[in-house]
């Protein structure tokens, strides 16, 4: 029978999320009963471990799932990759900064790399999506937008998106568990 490897997160689950350990991944979206927050799952197909690519639309789910990220780009000061809180919506990745910050250069359309992963050490899972596209200052009406309150304390005015072009993925398992 396929063994079950938990994938810890800090953000809610439905429950049995993070089954994996799969030469073959399946990656499932569903609603939490408790918290009505759409999440992933990762299913086994068979005991074999694996190094899988995702399809796209797997990808927006995975980031959908999750509120914290890290965006990298070549800034003036050179290569930068730091982590934000965030909301998706789509295509579009949003999150709040100091306009006088490092960050704040992202107010100005530049191109950017925006990854999320979730990784069990104990068990050897894993993945990660890596987002490729455009980051510039968001205009738009704020009323439908979820905004995460960032963790970074200061003046957080400035909503920048990202307007994903590139969605790639993988999913890792080792072929052994490790706990």
């Amino acid at each position: 029978p396929p063994r079950s490897l938990p994938c810890r997160s800090s953000s809610p689950r439905p429950p049995g999320y993070g089954e994996s350990a799969a030469k073959e991944v399946s990656l499932t979206c569903a609603v939490s009963p408790r918290s009505g927050r759409r999440g992933t799952n990762i299913r086994a197909m068979d005991t074999v471990g694996h190094f899988t690519r995702t399809s796209g639309e797997e990808c927006r789910l995975l980031v959908r799932g999750h509120t914290i990220g890290r965006v990298g780009w070549m800034s003036r000061r050179g290569l930068q990759v730091l982590p934000v809180t965030y909301s998706s919506d789509g295509d579009r990745i949003f999150f709040r900064t100091d306009p006088d910050s490092i960050l704040g250069e992202l107010a100005a359309p530049v191109q950017v790399a925006f990854e999320v992963d979730d990784i069990d050490v104990a068990t050897a899972t894993g993945w990660s999506v890596l987002v490729q596209g455009e980051a510039s200052a968001y205009d738009g009406d704020l009323d439908g937008l979820r905004l995460p309150e960032p963790w970074a304390p200061g003046n957080r005015t400035l909503v920048v998106v990202i307007t994903g072009t590139t969605y790639s993925s993988r999913a890792v398992s080792a072929d052994t568990p490790r706990s």
